[in-house]
């Protein structure tokens, strides 16, 4: 961008200045005037210049309030003797909105305490072009949904009900396809879990299974600390693991995945990367007609899996990677050994999914409003697509943090009923399971997540606008004419919402308008 003073304007201000300004002395003006009073940005531009011309005095810019304006290139100048010129680089970032803003930049003259200021405009943005690369396929989106809750940790007020099932699992309902049992140590509680896994089952849903402890007599220290299985008892726990996919077999549950231990590197039951190893060499295939996991450490350390991804005779072994996602909160997506969210292409490599098995944010200073289920929870599993998990398991499914309420008075919503949350997982259910994650190509510097997933005869979208406060137009080019759209939109007012894009007279472009902080699904049949 260009910016010119008037320079008539310039001479009157610094006559006036000088009138202003007078030095008591010498009758000599101190005096710092800005070349300009308002600059024009672009949608696009990230930098506009402007000048200080000054004379005996110290001076200092800085930008007032919070905005798109990044910084300075200058702070301060001027002194009290000489006289000069000093430019100015304004940084902006790029207006994704469809609203105009401005922001403004306060000139101080520190010696008179004159300010000036500048406003600095930009410029709406213009529609976020989404293209499609098909021939880029990531991986196969086996499902979403979460943990029954455990009848030995929650009140029978909260247990999950064949109702909370239906909605969550049944036709019409959330979408969700995939329900994470734990295996109770105490044989005694196996049929606590049968009405309700059934009843999921009986919808499609794919069944894991996760164990805590091992029974009581197979393990040594102190449960909750030091616990820990012997070798010794190796044989006998991998009888109890089998012997609960026998039980719920006879009682019409079949068990299609089953975990060797919940979090290893936790203080449940402590395992060892060699531990795991050896358990997983000697007996991953005595745990009956189950698929197997390993080993679904508390932070994604993948020290567990290397080695038996490196080794045949375990990678033969097992069949399936589990994660927990906990640690990217302090240590950074996808940058740390720490990080849960991360890509593991040794896993593809070797011919393995890997599941997200287990995450939940509940901290009271979160929240658990629409808000934090945009920015915390759809940014999350946004993330976990772009990482690459084949699937997407929260934790307790009935949970005030969670996808339906439970009678706790932090609930958002009643017993049984639908949170925000819950919705904003269905998005991602209903709209990506079963299908291929494809590459998406954008501009990511705006505050919208897009991901795409390709299926047989139809392509879905999920986009999530963050911004809180504007809009954001969105044009998809499609990788082929579109026969039919229908979409989605879940928003502060709105659950699933019906929304209905423009689709091109040439079929091949679709435009919405993503409403501040929503979700919307897009599938486009061709």
């Amino acid at each position: 961008m260009k910016f010119r003073l008037t320079r008539l304007l310039s001479a009157i201000a610094l006559c006036l200045l000088a009138a202003s300004c007078s030095d008591d002395e010498g009758g000599s003006s101190k005096y710092a005037v800005p070349s300009t009073d308002t600059i024009s940005l672009g949608a696009e531009d990230t930098e506009a210049v402007f000048t200080v011309e000054w004379s005996r005095c110290s001076w200092q810019v800085a930008i007032e309030g919070e905005g798109f304006l990044t910084g300075l290139s200058t702070a301060v100048g001027g002194n009290a003797n000489g006289s000069g010129e000093n430019t100015v680089t304004v940084y902006a970032t790029t207006n994704g909105t469809q609203q105009a803003r401005s922001q403004d930049i306060v000139l101080t003259n520190l010696t008179t305490d004159r300010t000036d200021r500048i406003t600095v405009t930009q410029s709406a943005g213009g529609a976020l072009t989404v293209t499609v690369a098909t021939d880029r396929v990531n991986q196969h989106v086996v499902g979403f949904g979460g943990m029954l809750n455990p009848t030995i940790w929650v009140a029978a007020s909260d247990y999950i009900n064949v109702d909370d099932i239906d909605l969550m699992y049944g036709p019409g309902g959330l979408g969700y396809n995939i329900l994470r049992l734990m295996v109770y140590d105490d044989r005694n509680r196996w049929g606590d879990d049968i009405e309700t896994a059934r009843r999921a089952q009986s919808y499609g849903a794919l069944l894991l299974a996760s164990p805590w402890y091992p029974p009581a007599e197979l393990e040594e220290g102190e449960r909750g600390s030091t616990s820990y299985l012997p070798e010794s008892n190796y044989a006998a726990y991998a009888r109890h693991l089998k012997e609960y996919t026998e039980y719920m077999a006879a009682n019409g549950v079949t068990i299609d995945v089953m975990s060797i231990q919940n979090e290893p590197d936790m203080e449940f039951t402590n395992w060892t990367v060699d531990q795991i190893y050896n358990f997983v060499r000697d007996y991953g295939r005595s745990l009956g007609d189950v698929k197997v996991m390993a080993a679904e450490s508390f932070c994604f350390n993948q020290d567990y899996t290397d080695r038996l991804l490196n080794n045949d005779a375990t990678n033969d072994n097992f069949d399936i990677v589990g994660a927990h996602i906990y640690g990217h909160e302090w240590f950074g997506t996808q940058s740390s050994p720490l990080a849960g969210i991360r890509d593991y292409p040794l896993a593809r490599e070797k011919g393995k999914e890997v599941w997200m098995t287990e995450y939940l944010m509940n901290e009271e200073s979160d929240g658990w409003d629409y808000d934090t289920a945009i920015s915390l929870v759809a940014q999350n599993i946004h993330d976990c697509m772009e990482a690459n998990f084949n699937t997407y398991i929260w934790w307790y499914l009935k949970r005030y943090y969670s996808m339906i309420g439970d009678s706790q008075s932090q609930s958002p919503v009643g017993a049984g009923e639908v949170t925000k949350r819950g919705y904003v997982l269905s998005h991602y259910a209903r709209y990506a399971t079963g299908r291929d994650r494809v590459t998406v190509n954008y501009d990511t510097g705006r505050k919208v997540l897009v991901t795409a997933y390709l299926g047989e005869g139809d392509i879905t979208f999920v986009l999530v606008n963050l911004d809180t406060a504007n809009g954001a137009p969105v044009e998809i080019v499609l990788p082929s004419a579109a026969t039919a759209v229908t979409a989605v939109e879940t928003t502060a007012s709105a659950d699933m919402a019906a929304v209905n894009p423009a689709l091109g007279d040439d079929k091949l472009t679709l435009s919405l308008e993503l409403k501040n902080e929503s979700i919307v699904s897009v599938k486009v049949q061709h």
